[in-house]
């Protein structure tokens, strides 16, 4: 196999350190990247810029006694975005879950009152048409035909 000639970009992360008195985080990240931009960061010499390009600042981490406390990247953005849906969602599902044990409790107490394995009136509670058949031996005829009629609905 002959070799071929390939023009490439490498791709080429850079900081620049700024150090700022701010009154938040938020103001510490403008303030840093507007002297970044004054003092020329991301400027190449002109040797350096024939073969390489500076972007523009698509970011900004903040650290305040050495403990990060704000990254304006795109990627931790919509990072924090997604996990902040992951813990709202984790929330439903919690309160779901209370929900299901609630109901679990109160139909075991249901159906445990009586020692009916075929009684009519926890039928008709737990049935989803109402039928007092629906704990019957041969099947819940409620449920069947329900079952049947949504099968010649979908035909």
């Amino acid at each position: 196999m002959s070799k071929q000639q390939y023009e490439c970009t490498v791709l080429i992360d850079a900081s620049n350190g700024q150090t700022v008195m701010a009154e938040s985080p938020q103001e510490a990240a403008e303030l840093a990247c507007d002297a970044a931009v004054e003092e020329g960061a991301g400027s190449l010499c002109h040797y350096c810029s024939k073969h390489t390009e500076a972007g523009d600042v698509y970011g900004v981490v903040v650290y305040q006694d050495g403990k990060q406390v704000l990254d304006t990247t795109y990627a931790t953005e919509r990072e924090n975005d997604l996990k902040k849906k992951i813990d709202a969602l984790q929330q439903l599902l919690n309160a779901r879950d209370e929900e299901i044990g609630v109901m679990r409790r109160q139909l075991d107490a249901l159906l445990n009152h009586c020692e009916d394995g075929e009684c009519t009136t926890c039928a008709q509670i737990i049935c989803p048409v109402g039928d007092g058949m629906h704990f019957h031996h041969d099947g819940c005829p409620g449920c069947a035909d329900a079952e049947a009629e949504q099968m010649e609905n979908q035909a």
